[in-house]
């Protein structure tokens, strides 16, 4: 379990490595806080959402390891980092500066964005200069929505399969490694739309005979617990 505090009045990056074999993590923001310095705070908590036991053994089963043999302390298919981030708006200089910050810490191949809120034309230059010189998006309509995938053409190929408000479906091509198919999500808030999104990823998944990675921002929730708010208002929830 990994435990962050965030200064609310400045911005903040924290690099936090989790053990590779953990399925499902948790990420449960607390209500802000003062310390004892008398600054505001923002409690993030991460963990796993199963047992350390039930993940082992899923691993093991996956990967065939008997009880007595320890994991391995990293997979060896690891083809390439992914960078997936709802950024809330890509064209002002706290996402340039975080966003250099995080490339240069990473290194990714491919990032993935979503609430744009601007025209990928915009920000091309930005991205060049990164190496990120290809990509396929959708631009948000006005200030809302908006996905982009852009990658390095040297380190992978990205083929955009099917493009629409709400996903990006692409073929994903690295030398020495299977194909796979990576799908970057912006589900919309509005519930009639975003049922399309579901049955779109259901009839995705009925055909799918490729290893599939489904990321991104789906505006749901599985339980009503897991809604919360930062607001100092009681009454929301």
């Amino acid at each position: 379990m990994i435990y962050l505090s965030l200064n609310q009045e400045n911005e903040a990056s924290h690099l936090v490595d989790v053990d590779w074999w953990i399925g499902e993590t948790r990420l449960i923001i607390e209500q802000e806080k003062i310390n004892t310095y008398g600054n505001k705070t923002i409690s993030v908590r991460v963990s796993s959402i199963n047992s350390v036991v039930f993940d082992h053994m899923r691993v093991r089963k996956i990967l065939g390891t008997p009880d007595y043999v320890p994991l391995p302390p990293f997979p060896k298919a690891v083809s390439m980092k992914l960078l997936i981030w709802n950024c809330r708006g890509a064209g002002n200089k706290a996402f340039k500066r975080t966003m250099k910050e995080l490339e240069k810490n990473h290194k990714p191949s491919i990032i993935m964005l979503m609430e744009t809120k601007v025209k990928l034309s915009s920000m091309g230059l930005f991205f060049n200069k990164l190496g990120f010189t290809t990509s396929s998006h959708v631009d948000s309509m006005g200030r809302s929505g908006g996905i982009w995938v852009l990658w390095d053409p040297f380190c992978a190929t990205v083929k955009a399969l099917d493009v629409n408000a709400q996903v990006i479906h692409a073929k994903i091509q690295h030398d020495g490694y299977s194909d796979w198919i990576l799908s970057t999500i912006y589900a919309s808030p509005n519930p009639l739309l975003r049922d399309t999104l579901w049955e779109n990823l259901e009839e995705v998944a009925q055909n799918m005979n490729q290893p599939w990675l489904a990321a991104g921002d789906f505006n749901d929730i599985d339980v009503q617990s897991e809604n919360c708010s930062l607001s100092t208002n009681t009454n929301v929830a």
